[in-house]
């Protein structure tokens, strides 16, 4: 008798179908049945049999073990990474229960590229990289973006009075030194955001090209790379970094004005 579906894995059991009859015409492999799965694994040393793959398939088992993904990605011809997570899906939620909350793109992260650089997810073929560029991308410009909401101008430019000697002078530049200093190691940010604002667009066409579709499926933490919010998203950025910058060239201190007549010579 046969057990009922467990939700959390019929989305992966129907992946691994999908795999194994190679519904996406997939170069250099070729769809197989059930048995011939079966007769492929004991070729390769692995004892399994038509109701594991089966259970697999149909989402009946209570989980997958590291030895079931070790046995399908060796049959499949696939690597492990592919297995245990969609890298036509990147920014849709992995279907693993073990990976709940992550995206298929950070998966590889964590247990794929583990640090290596960005270059290694070219390993897994272009589109991964361009979808790892993309996320790499949104973050961190949700990033810089956090740290630019930091800095908060003074309402009104601190006015230095005297010469640059004088002590109130030097009072009042102390006061305004730590906004300042904020400001300066902060703008880099902006250059980041510059830079996101250029090529967000072209990367998001990249991964488009290559199949990756941005509907209603994908992450609600990538909603704005979404057909229906993302041109949206394009214009309220480039607002906010317009924004930004006038924000970061409101000046912190200035000179007080000099007084009538001073500063000119002595009439004779």
């Amino acid at each position: 008798m046969r057990q009922a579906p467990n939700r959390k894995l019929e989305a992966f059991g129907k992946r691994m179908q999908n795999l194994r009859r190679n519904e996406e015409d997939t170069p250099g492999h070729e769809a197989m049945s059930r048995r011939a799965f079966v007769e492929r694994a004991g070729e390769l040393g692995y004892n399994v049999s038509v109701d594991w793959i089966t259970a697999i398939e149909l989402g009946q088992r209570k989980d997958v073990t590291l030895s079931d993904v070790v046995i399908l990605s060796k049959v499949l011809g696939l690597q492990p990474i592919r297995v245990l997570c969609d890298l036509s899906r990147p920014f849709n939620e992995a279907d693993l229960p073990a990976f709940r909350g992550l995206s298929n793109i950070e998966v590889v992260g964590d247990f794929y590229c583990l640090g290596d650089g960005i270059e290694t997810y070219a390993l897994l073929g272009p589109d991964v990289l361009a979808a790892r560029k993309l996320e790499l991308a949104l973050k961190t410009y949700e990033d810089s973006l956090d740290k630019l909401k930091s800095y908060f101008p003074p309402d009104k430019p601190i006015e230095l009075v005297g010469d640059e000697d004088d002590e109130e002078h030097q009072r009042l530049l102390r006061q305004a030194f730590p906004t300042m200093l904020h400001r300066e190691a902060n703008r880099g940010y902006l250059d980041v955001i510059d830079g996101f604002v250029q090529m967000v667009k072209p990367w998001r066409d990249a991964v488009k090209a290559s199949g990756v579709r941005f509907d209603g499926t994908i992450m609600d933490k990538y909603r704005v790379l979404r057909d229906d919010q993302f041109a949206r998203f394009l214009l309220s950025v480039q607002e906010r970094n317009r924004y930004d910058r006038s924000r970061y060239a409101m000046p912190i201190v200035t000179e007080a004005p000099e007084a009538p007549g001073e500063g000119t010579p002595d009439a004779a």
